[in-house]
């Protein structure tokens, strides 16, 4: 039977991502088409994760302390809009820095209000998350095709064109849907304080902040590797399909796989699983492997964060799940986007793809050590 009181929440996921397809893969293809150096390019690309490790925590929290999180989500979402056009205006390097970092700046807040609208919304059934987040991976899987061609046959402003139609559609859907407000048993600023001061959440956080390097060495550096084992584009092509589909699996079965292992175990199964597909893309010397291990891509990916996001459903207190949610969009997505990528390159340059994914498996593995050995049945 279908939950219409969900049905707002999976049309906002799908169109959501599918504005994000729409643009974010094409803007280093921009950057480079407007003659921007290498470490240009590579600036800007580190702006947006950099910018949503400080900016989703911060409107997280706003969110809270005001009790307006629907006003938030529309002024982001009318900003983000607006900083898409600044993209398109903008020729040169610190114009382009102004209009990445608006844009980046009001998208953080937006999934972390809607993640917590969703598991409010979900009430004692928020195993069932990921069945209304796999619409996002479904409104990426069709944009994203159809963005490319359109990209092939207008150019590439149209990207951007395209995707500041979705986030309007987007903004006037935000209008009518119900966003959750705080509900606070006890003023604000203590339950900041015991937030802040619990170690579970401590634990929980550096975990996080762990898989989200992790997660992103893949992101960063998969394809270059694949590349260089003499991978097709056509190989690549499958190995994000196969990526893609493993992801909705996964997302699919969310429920039952919180029922049996609660958030604690799947988050820790989603670390034990990221570590073997690390080990597994360092020994591969041919590239078709790559499509038989991208299957791993829901076990991590997937599980990881819809662990996350209903652990911190446990443990943030009731006037704080914007915050909290924010802390976890800032520490996966922005701080463990940014040093992913950072550390991942040094690796590379130093020990070659093959070692730094070995590498990355060890520094997973004692991850998990950690976790066990910090929590001890206090998380």
């Amino acid at each position: 039977m279908i939950n219409r009181t969900l049905l707002p929440y999976k049309a906002f996921y799908f169109f959501v991502y599918a504005a994000m397809a729409a643009a974010t893969p094409f803007f280093t293809l921009y950057y480079e088409s407007l003659g921007l150096s290498g470490r240009q390019v590579g600036a800007l690309a580190a702006l947006p994760p950099l910018l949503t490790f400080l900016a989703a925590p911060l409107f997280g929290f706003l969110a809270d302390l005001t009790g307006k999180p629907k006003r938030i989500l529309v002024i982001s979402i009318s900003s983000v809009v607006l900083g898409i056009f600044a993209l398109t205006l903008a020729d040169t390097f610190w114009g382009l820095i102004l209009a990445v970092g608006f844009y980046a700046l009001f998208f953080a807040p937006i999934l972390p209000i809607i993640d917590r609208s969703v598991l409010d919304a979900l009430g004692e059934n928020r195993d069932q998350y990921g069945k209304q987040r796999l619409w996002g991976a479904l409104g990426w899987g069709v944009a994203a095709p159809l963005a490319g061609s359109l990209v092939d046959q207008k150019g590439l402003h149209w990207a951007f064109y395209t995707s500041a139609l979705l986030f309007t559609c987007l903004l006037i859907w935000a209008f009518f849907m119900p966003v959750s407000k705080p509900a606070a048993k006890e003023p604000f600023w203590l339950s900041f304080k015991k937030l802040m001061g619990s170690w579970p959440v401590v634990i929980f956080f550096g975990v996080a902040l762990g898989g989200g390097i992790g997660l992103a060495m893949i992101h960063h550096y998969l394809f270059l590797y694949l590349a260089g084992l003499g991978a097709s584009s056509s190989v690549m092509g499958w190995a994000l399909t196969v990526g893609t589909l493993s992801e909705l699996f996964v997302m699919g079965l969310s429920g039952q796989l919180l029922k049996r292992w609660k958030a604690r175990g799947l988050l820790l199964a989603s670390l034990i699983f990221l570590s073997l597909r690390f080990f597994a893309y360092a020994v591969i010397t041919e590239p078709g492997w790559a499509l038989a291990i991208q299957l791993l891509h829901g076990p991590t990916f997937a599980a990881l964060w819809i662990a996350s996001v209903a652990y911190v459903a446990e443990i943030a207190p009731l006037g704080l799940r914007n915050t909290s949610q924010g802390m976890l969009t800032g520490f996966v997505m922005g701080l463990g986007s940014t040093l992913g990528a950072i550390i991942g390159g040094v690796l590379y340059e130093s020990i070659g793809f093959a070692q730094m994914y070995l590498w990355a498996g060890v520094g997973i593995l004692l991850l998990i050590i950690l976790f066990l050995l910090g929590c001890r049945g206090r998380c």
